[in-house]
C-alpha cells in the first residue's frame, strides 16, 4: 500500500507522534476488523489519539532525516 507524498517515516514515527487520525492504522484496524460491523462502528467512535510530540520537532527530524 502506498500513501501519496508520505515516506516510510512518516507512516511508522511522525505520523503516529502527530496524534489525531493516522491514515495507516485506520487502514490496518479496517483490515483487521473487516465483516464485523459491530467492531467497525466502534472503531469509528474511538476517540483520536493525542499529540505526543510537538510539530517543530517533527519537521527537524524529517530535516535531519530526510528518508
Amino acid at each position: 500500500m502506498l500513501y501519496e507524498g508520505r515516506t516510510h517515516t512518516d507512516l511508522f514515527l511522525q505520523d503516529p507522534m502527530r496524534g489525531g487520525r493516522d491514515e495507516m492504522f485506520e487502514d490496518i484496524v479496517a483490515i483487521i476488523h473487516a465483516g464485523d460491523d459491530i467492531e467497525r462502528a466502534k472503531d469509528a467512535m474511538a476517540p483520536r489519539r493525542r499529540r505526543l510530540v510537538p510539530e517543530f520537532m517533527l519537521k527537524l527530524a524529517s530535516a535531519i532525516s530526510p528518508f
